[in-house]
């Protein structure tokens, strides 16, 4: 095994122990969720929860890759400073504009805790880009903990949806005290902050943010789409099959991240190329078991975990099973895109995906429901895999030489 194999390894599999916790923990958190709340509740609940999520977003979504590039690359502890007050900047339009617009207090609320929870995440990236990827698990994985716990203590008391959503704010600020604490003592020298770093930072994550929100309406949009055309109880039994199909992400997502500052620190070099396969190869093998599971599965999985009243899940889980391999395909590629400074290729390729996951939803959920919106799913998922091969195959597999590949993707950041 070469030393790069092995630093590709140590990387992704540590990331990817922490991430498959933490996902366990927030998918126990939807099982919760669904039982208390039953399919129709659970469908309303969700439509809020990732509402928030959307707009909590608005304050990440490119920000915290840029950021750990920066920091990977440049091993300068001071672009922390500047991130930190990019994000700041987005945080106050974000809220500002949350309170003026919105007269929802549950989504007020939500907002709060998704808000908090985006600023460990902050802090999790920092600790990342200095090698320290089981202190950034450690943080989400408490998140996600104090999140089963505010919401299990609310609903065996039988409080208000509200109640739950202000026991996640309060975990959320709790745990984010902790990811501060840990950031101080490990980075010592943050630096001053400096607008043009931070103005750098901002511009550089433009499009990445557009990726980023691109890709959240695409996988939030089934979930408005079923719920505004069949109803709150289709939305919760599609919410339920996607939460199982969305659980693995953790496995394709936790490999690309854990691996991302290798690859990038690695573009324009002559093993690049052999550490996209990698990485590649990896995520196939990976999907593959997955797929097998939860096809052949699908309703035995659905009733063990959210009980019989779920059994209408099993078949869009299906659908959505198959386009898992689809799934751990599209996070390595979309990464390579990224490292390789390709950002405006990667928003055109995910930009393709959420206009045909949209178009097939019009078309298959007023008929087919879930089902319909799992197909689309599907559908969406293999034209990104066309669309993103497409765009890296010079890189990975006809690579030019490093200096050449270096000095045009550098010159253009296309």
């Amino acid at each position: 095994m070469s030393e790069l194999t092995r630093q590709a390894l140590a990387a992704g599999s540590t990331k990817l122990a922490w991430d498959v916790l933490g996902r366990l923990l927030g998918f126990l958190l939807s099982i919760l969720l669904a039982r208390s709340l039953g399919a129709s509740g659970f469908g309303s609940y969700a439509v809020y929860w990732y509402g928030a999520f959307m707009i909590a977003q608005l304050t990440d979504i490119g920000l915290h890759l840029v950021s750990l590039r920066a920091m990977s690359s440049s091993h300068a502890s001071r672009v922390l400073a500047s991130a930190v007050a990019a994000k700041l900047t987005l945080t106050g339009i974000v809220a500002a504009g949350a309170f003026v617009y919105s007269s929802s207090r549950l989504l007020l609320l939500l907002l709060a805790a998704q808000l908090l929870g985006s600023w460990v995440e902050l802090f999790g990236v920092a600790l990342r880009s200095r090698g320290l990827l089981g202190r950034e698990g450690a943080l989400l994985a408490l998140l996600r903990a104090g999140w089963i716990l505010a919401a299990a203590w609310t609903v065996t008391r039988g409080e208000s949806t509200e109640k739950l959503a202000l026991g996640l704010a309060i975990a959320s600020l709790v745990v984010l005290l902790l990811a501060l604490a840990a950031a101080a003592a490990t980075i010592r020298d943050w630096g001053r902050v400096s607008l043009t770093g931070t103005a750098t930072l901002l511009r550089e994550a433009v499009p990445l943010a557009t990726t980023g929100v691109i890709t959240l309406v695409y996988l939030r949009a089934d979930l408005f789409i079923v719920s505004a055309l069949r109803g709150s109880y289709e939305a919760g039994v599609f919410q339920g099959a996607f939460r199982l199909f969305e659980a693995t992400f953790v496995l394709s997502g936790g490999l690309a991240a854990g691996t991302f500052p290798l690859l990038a620190s690695r573009f324009g070099r002559s093993d690049f190329a052999s550490l996209a396969r990698l990485l590649l190869a990896w995520s196939l093998a990976l999907a593959l078991p997955l797929v097998t599971v939860l096809t052949l599965f699908a309703e035995t999985l659905t009733v063990a975990f959210y009980g019989e009243g779920f059994r209408e899940a099993a078949k869009p889980l299906a659908y959505l099973g198959i386009a898992l391999l689809a799934v751990f395909v599209n996070a390595s590629t979309t990464h390579v895109l990224i490292a390789a400074h390709r950002m405006r290729r990667l928003v055109a390729a995910i930009a393709v995906r959420l206009a045909v996951g949209v178009a097939f939803d019009v078309m298959l959920v007023p008929s087919y429901g879930a089902t319909g919106a799992a197909i689309a799913v599907l559908i969406a998922e293999l034209s990104l895999t066309i669309v993103s091969s497409s765009l890296m195959a010079d890189l990975v597999l006809f690579p030019a030489k490093p200096n050449t590949l270096e000095t045009q993707e550098l010159s253009s950041c296309s």
